[in-house]
């Protein structure tokens, strides 16, 4: 997946589709390709839309790199609380150059 950022984007929205739900929370970490953590986010809920289940991520635009290819590693936490492999997903970030006026 792609994920196009703006020059003025502060925050980063990722929607993570799930094949099923089946935990009451979830955590996910970001890793950059050399494995790197730049990002964790705990307890997080899925929300049920149209197409299916998704956990919905926000993270500091400032914390992806422009061109940068990205790893979301997420656990199920059971209902006891300990954590279970669930899936991971990638994606590249590209960023908007900010487009310059033009001179008349």
């Amino acid at each position: 997946a792609q994920l196009i950022v703006g020059p003025a984007t502060k925050t980063a929205r990722l929607q993570l589709a799930l094949e099923k739900n089946d935990y009451p929370t979830y955590n996910a970490t970001i890793k950059s390709a050399d494995g790197s953590e730049i990002f964790r986010s705990h307890g997080l809920r899925a929300h049920v839309t149209r197409s299916g289940p998704q956990l919905l991520l926000s993270i500091p635009s400032r914390l992806l790199d422009a061109n940068g290819d990205y790893i979301i590693h997420v656990d199920g936490l059971t209902t006891s609380g300990q954590p279970e492999n669930f899936n991971d997903y990638q994606f590249r970030v590209t960023r908007k150059a900010l487009r310059k006026p033009l001179s008349g």
